[in-house]
This record gives C-alpha cells, structure tokens and sequence, in this order.
C-alpha cells in the first residue's frame, strides 16, 4: 500500500527541495547524531541481493550527508540475518539503538523503509518503540523521502498505520508465496514439510516420499486401534488407558532426521500422547495410504498401516468432520450444566507431600439434599490412567484450618512487621503494573484511531481494509481486557474505603490490629468475594502440602511467606475416610468373622464399628445393635489413627466425635513411627 502522503523521491531530487528538509513541523536535527538501521532477514541475502544491501548501507549514509549531516555524526545499527517479526530485546543492534533513543543521545533514525523496522501482528514491539520516540522527540527519516515527527500525533499514526501495513505485506506477500509452493510440492504429493502421523518417516533414499517406521507403525496397528475398538469406542476410557505412557519408542539418532513428529520425546527419549493427540491418530487418512493438501486427496500414495475397514469404523467414531471437511452432527449425549464458581480456597496452593502426588478440586453433586459439596483428592501421581486415590476430604475442613491459622498467626507482632514490609513491597508493583497497564491503553488508543484511518480511506484497497479491521477488533479485545484489570479492585482497598463520601477512593495501609480487627471480622460478612479470600491467602501463604497418616489423621505443612519456617498442622477429619471394600476384602471378613483381633489385624485401616457396619450390609451380623449407631469415639478409631495419636502423644480427650479440630506440632513424632497409609479407594460420605 502506498499512502496517500508518501512522495517516494530518489535522494538527487532532494537537492534543491527545501520541503523535504521540513516535512516535519521542525528542521532536521543536523547538529545531533544520526543513526541508520539496516536489516535483511537472512545472511545469504547479503549476497543474493547486493542491490538492497547498497541501498541500505552506502546509499543512506551518502543520503544523510546530502540531508546536512556530518559523517562523524552517523553511526550505523546493523541487524543483518534477523526478521522484523523478533522483538526489540530479541534483535542486538536494535536493543541498542533503543537504548540510546531511551536515553536521549538519538534524535534521528534513517531507514530504508518502515518494514526494517517492524511487522509486528499485534503492534505491541512498534508501540513501545513509538512511545519512547514519541518522548524523547525523536523523528524518523525513510529513504524514499518521509519524515515522521514522532512527536506530532498525526505522523505517529502515519508511523502506526505503516506498522500494519508493513506486517500485511510480509503476511500476505512473502507468506502467501511460501504457503502457493507448499500447496504446489503437496498436491504433487511430494513431501512438504509438513509433521507426519505417527509410524511413518522422510524416505532416506529419496528425500520427498514418504517411508513406514515400522517399531511406531506397529504401536498403531496393534495397539491404539483393536483398543478403541475393544473399549467400544469409548474415548474417555481410551484417553485415560493411554494418556501419559510412554507409547512411541525411541528415534535412533541416525534416523531422527527423517523424522517431523508431531511432538517432542520425553526425558527417556519415548513420546507420549494426550487425550487429543490420540484421537486424533485415529482419524488421520495417512494410516490408509491417503495423502492430501486442503481437502486434494491422492489415495494408494504410500504403504498404509491399517487396513480400511478398521480405520473407517474408528474415523466416524471419533472425528467431528467428516474427510471432505463437512461437520458430522451426532445425538449429544447430556448438556452441559451451568458452571458453578469453585468456593474452594486452596485450589492453586495445595499439593501432595511429594513431587508425584497430585491433588484434584472437585464438586460432589450426587447428594439427596441437592447440596453440592466441594473437596479435595489427593493422589498418588499425576496421571489419571492408573493413579490410586490417597485421601478425599471436604474442602473447606482444610480451608477452615489454613484460614484459621493464618488469622491467629497475625496476632504475632513481628510477623505483622514483616507482612508491612510485605504489603508495601506488593503496592508498589501493583502501582507500577497499572502504570504499565496504562501505557499499553495509550498506545492500543493510538493504533484502534491508525486502524481507524485506514478503514475510513476511500483509496484503500480491500486487503488493507480487512487487515485493519481485524486489528481493530483484536485491539477491542486487549483494550477490554486491560481496563477490566485496572478497575479490579485490591482486597485490602475495600477494607481501608468509608462510607463518607470524603475518604472514598483512599487507599490508605491501616494499623495492623485495625488490618486483623478487619480481616478477621469481615472474611465471612460478604464484603470478600471467593476470589478476593483466594487472593489473600496466596499473598500470605506460598504453598501447602497435605500428607495423610490415618483414616481420621491428615498433617498440614503451612510454607508462609511471613515466616522463615513452615508450620506443621496436624488435623482430626472427623468424618474419616471410608475406604472400598474390594472382592477380596470381604471374602476375608466372611471367613474371619466374628474374630475381631484377626479382622483388626488385617484391616488395620477400617475402625470396629465400620467392619460391623459392612458386616451387617453383606448380612453377616444379623442384629443392627445400637453400637453401630452410637458408638464410643474409641470404637470409631482405627488402628492407625491410635497408632498416630501414640506417636504425637494425642488423647481422647484432644478430639471430638461431630467436629473436625486443628491440632499443633512443630517437631518430629514423640514416639514411635508414624504409619505408612497405603493407597485406598476413599469416599466422602
């Protein structure tokens, strides 16, 4: 696009313009330092195209001396092999260039065209190097006769709207050329690039055909595919079964260049699939012999793995389109219920005891009273495919711990000395992130009224017109999101706002026991949303870590940002665990029943109570005594837990039979060891 203020003169025609000179609303600055920055995107093209290269060097620098300045003055910037699409801090020579802008030792920049400059998608690189030239008053000279006083908003749009331009032309230009070759090699059906499905490689004799990898081709062909069959075409179950193992084995080194996977191997050199990834492989025409390019299909093209039938009956069980690209519409099976917000407060803090384990939030809808429950669960890794659940316990038991804690903890006078240093520290990066915030809301105001101007232009044609208009709306879209985030309001800021209308808006530190006074009081008044309490404890608490010892026993490991130690929590869930009762278990209690020594012995995780319990469920124990309804607390403690309340020197009396309750430790056991708890299938009842 050439706009329509570009005069595109050669530098013999600026001699006797003086309008040139003060194209501007000021002279050019002579007497200050000149820089030229040069680029061209590869290092080859030094070579190949030697006229540009002239042009961008010896030729600019003859055109500043023409323009009046001194060649002591002019220094060039050179970034030779870098594309315009790298940001400032990723290409050197421009990173110093900005730095001398920044710091006010450059007043001029002579370029050959904008696009050395930038072709930035999202404007976000040309607006920061527009605004810092924009204040330090420095203008920018191209070789074809445009001066752009950055300092005058009209010239800055001018700039601004190049930006775009100069990125439309590489998009549609240099990109459309590759992506028509490309389309021409692919629809020759030579190899092109592209990352191949799973089982197949580049042939090493010829380069642009298409070989069988025979050690992955066979994973395909007898493991993925008969699975989803076997499974009947569930993909859930066939996502769980395989995500996170390793399927494809290791590329010999002398072979991986003839490979474009889809992903990376993992550490031990196998790849691994995610759930999409795998349907995926089920659905992708390679595995027949089909090779296409944008709906150009060439069938018998290379060996396929998996003969037709097996692969169309996977195909229209799993893809959504159907292989002409027309969308498949199938039965929905539910609809999607109404997103409830998580009251969970611990969600992003709470990890297992190790690296392996892994903790879920979840909502437990399946109770009569339609209530729904949240808690957490607490695994023994990270994958779901063949983990065993550890713990499952409501989430506010653990939330009303930490919060508990944490309130009683600001009563200490030191610790609220350093959370002041603390809240300090976060005001002033809150203030300079707003700031920040702001300067980007300028500059997206800068480049909607450049997109603006384009698309007013009656001159402009319709490329330029639709590249502008989808700015626009993408910097829409930025612009809403930066302004919701700066009206989001701090918690502490609702606590420090009256209700006169002379101290609204102060965003004042109180005192700390007015800070605790108010945070205590008002956690459950309403005043703190889910997110502002979510926020509070994230400032104060780093992480925390959950171990469980027993049935009843789960221990806390409270990593505070207030303090240079953790602080061990042990916690009596009264509710308990409920593990499954497996097959095999009750087996053994129909044969030992009613020995209880021996029962005790062998489930040394279930309670008396609950052994008669179930008992009584497989109709072993004929009468429903009182007992079971109103046991003594001593009856509903496990083996385990007595073992545990031993080796921490808990009584009875510390615990309670209806209530859950914090219970403190700050060293190891007092004696004994504590149990190894042994993956179960919990229940929260």
């Amino acid at each position: 696009m050439t706009s329509r203020h570009h005069r595109f003169k050669k530098p013999e025609e600026l001699e006797n313009d003086e309008e040139q000179t003060t194209r501007g609303r000021r002279s050019l600055l002579t007497d200050q330092p000149l820089a030229i920055y040069v680029r061209q995107s590869r290092l080859a093209q030094k070579e190949d195209h030697r006229v540009s290269r002239e042009i961008q060097t010896e030729e600019l620098v003859e055109y500043a001396l023409k323009l009046g300045w001194p060649r002591e003055l002019i220094e060039t910037y050179d970034d030779t092999g870098l594309t315009a699409v790298l940001g400032i801090n990723e290409r050197e020579r421009l990173f110093d260039l900005y730095g001398e802008i920044k710091a006010g030792r450059v007043k001029t920049v002579l370029i050959y065209m904008i696009d050395r400059l930038f072709r930035d998608e999202f404007l976000n690189e040309a607006t920061r190097f527009g605004e810092k030239c924009a204040k330090n008053g420095v203008m920018l000279i191209t070789y074809h006769g445009h001066v752009y006083d950055m300092r005058e908003e009209r010239d800055y749009g001018d700039f601004i709207s190049e930006c775009i331009w100069a990125y439309h032309s590489y998009k549609n230009g240099i990109i459309r050329r590759m992506c028509d070759a490309r389309a021409m090699i692919g629809k020759r059906g030579e190899y092109d690039g592209r990352s191949l499905a799973w089982g197949f490689m580049r042939d090493p004799v010829c380069d642009y055909t298409i070989a069988v990898y025979v050690p992955h081709a066979k994973v395909v062909r007898e493991t993925l595919f008969p699975r989803f069959i076997e499974l009947d075409f569930n993909q859930n179950k066939f996502a769980r079964e395989f995500d996170g193992v390793d399927l494809f084995p290791p590329i010999p080194a002398h072979l991986a260049k003839y490979f474009h996977t889809p992903k990376g191997p993992e550490a031990g050199g196998w790849y691994r699939l995610g759930k999409h990834a795998l349907l995926n492989t089920l659905c992708n025409p390679m595995y027949i012999g089909w090779w296409g390019y944008l709906g150009y299909w060439i069938k018998d093209h290379h060996l396929a793995i998996v003969d037709e039938a097996t692969f169309w009956l996977a195909f229209h069980h799993t893809s959504t389109v159907d292989i002409d690209g027309n969308s498949i519409v199938r039965a929905k099976r539910y609809e999607q219920a109404e997103t409830e917000e998580c009251p969970a407060l611990l969600k992003r803090l709470l990890e297992g005891e190790t690296k392996d384990e892994s903790i879920t939030t979840y909502p437990d809808r399946q109770r009569s009273d339609g209530i729904v429950r949240w808690g957490y669960k607490l695994y023994d890794s990270v994958y779901s495919h063949n983990r065993k659940l550890l713990a499952n316990v409501k989430a506010t038991v653990i939330d009303d711990a930490v919060v508990g804690r944490l309130l009683d903890l600001l009563k200490n006078q030191k610790v609220l000395e350093d959370y002041h240093t603390r809240i300090q520290k976060q005001t002033r990066v809150r203030e300079e992130r707003r700031s920040s915030l702001q300067e980007e809301l300028d500059g997206i105001e800068k480049g909607l009224k450049a997109a603006f101007r384009i698309m007013s232009d009656p001159d402009v044609d319709q490329d330029a017109y639709n590249e502008a208009k989808r700015m626009r709306r993408e910097l829409q879209t930025r612009k809403s999101k930066i302004e919701a985030e700066l009206l989001k309001q701090h918690p502490i800021d609702k606590l420090n706002s009256e209700n006169t209308p002379e101290k609204l808006g102060q965003k004042q530190v109180p005192s700390y026991p007015e800070l605790l006074k108010k945070i205590g009081e008002n956690w459950h008044s309403g005043i703190f949303t889910t997110a502002d309490r979510r926020q509070l404890l994230e400032e104060f608490c780093e992480k925390v870590t959950i171990r469980k010892l027993s049935a009843h026993f789960l221990k806390l490991c409270i990593y505070w940002h207030i303090t240079e130690q953790p602080e061990d929590v042990l916690l009596w869930y009264a509710e308990g665990d409920h593990p499954h009762w497996t097959e095999e278990d009750e087996r053994l209690l129909q044969e030992h029943y009613p020995d209880q020594d021996k029962l005790i012995a062998l489930f040394p995780h279930r309670s008396w109570t609950a052994i008669l319990r179930h008992a009584y469920d497989m109709g072993i124990y004929q009468s429903y005594h009182h007992r079971l309804r109103y046991a003594d607390l001593e009856d509903l403690l496990t083996p385990q837990d007595k073992q545990v309340m031993a080796s921490y020197g808990i009584f009875l009396s510390d615990v309670t039979k209806g209530q859950p309750r914090v219970l403190l430790h700050r060293g190891k056991p007092h004696s004994g060891a504590v149990p190894q708890i042994c993956p179960s299938s919990a229940t929260m009842l």
